[in-house]
């Protein structure tokens, strides 16, 4: 990533531009990256925790979770930064939060001690791949800004674990999923999906905005290293 190619030129959040009227570029900084090894922590990252959360939420819902980490961190890199960045690996961190409230939610049927040890091995996953990430040119406001709302929308819609149909306790098994491995799965449907994502994306926007202000009116916002 130059100052002069192509992805910072037409996809990068730069705020100027985005006053200006390319609002794309609060979607497209999620699909870019400041080198190649930015996007194999990216897809490193992605392969080896993105499907489980695919199949617990949906292929719908993951993506939905996705843009929405996307989106909102791209948000909070506007109010909180005026440098042109990209944020390829932004999004992961709202599949990590998500993670956590669909664990937390369902930690009686999966357990304590398996739902504590999920959560904890997520959010060192988290700090791991945010760890690496501060080597590289990226914006880790973007990173922040993604855990919010995934960890709402997770809240919202995250599927609920019930005891399997033949009575049997869903945190004994751990071998069978397909469906099966917990219990029975009571999956939202698209339209609370969709009032999720509006949801969150709207109250993502709301406190972000609200932050900045404070911040800004305090005088904190030049003094943060991020």
């Amino acid at each position: 990533m130059g100052t002069s190619t192509l992805p910072l030129l037409y996809g990068a959040k730069v705020n100027e531009l985005l006053l200006n009227g390319e609002w794309w570029r609060l979607v497209t900084p999620m699909f870019l990256h400041s080198g190649f090894f930015h996007i194999a922590l990216s897809s490193w990252a992605l392969l080896f925790f993105g499907p489980q959360v695919e199949r617990v939420f949906g292929p719908l819902a993951f993506c939905m979770i996705y843009f929405l980490g996307g989106l909102c961190g791209n948000i909070c890199s506007f109010y909180f930064t005026s440098a042109a960045t990209v944020g390829g690996t932004g999004p992961l961190f709202a599949l990590f939060s998500a993670w956590v409230a669909y664990l937390w939610l369902n930690r009686e049927a999966l357990g304590e001690k398996s739902a504590e040890f999920g959560i904890k091995a997520t959010t060192l996953m988290g700090i791991l791949v945010l760890g690496l990430s501060c080597l590289l040119p990226t914006d880790e406001w973007i990173h922040v800004g993604a855990i919010l709302p995934g960890f709402l929308f997770g809240s919202f819609a995250a599927p609920s674990l019930q005891v399997g149909a033949d009575g049997s306790d869903p945190g004994t098994s751990n071998e069978q999923y397909e469906g099966q491995q917990y219990g029975v799965f009571d999956s939202p449907s698209v339209l609370s999906l969709t009032t999720a994502f509006v949801l969150s994306t709207g109250l993502c926007f709301t406190i972000y905005n609200i932050l900045a202000t404070t911040l800004e009116n305090t005088n904190l916002l030049d003094e943060m290293p991020l």
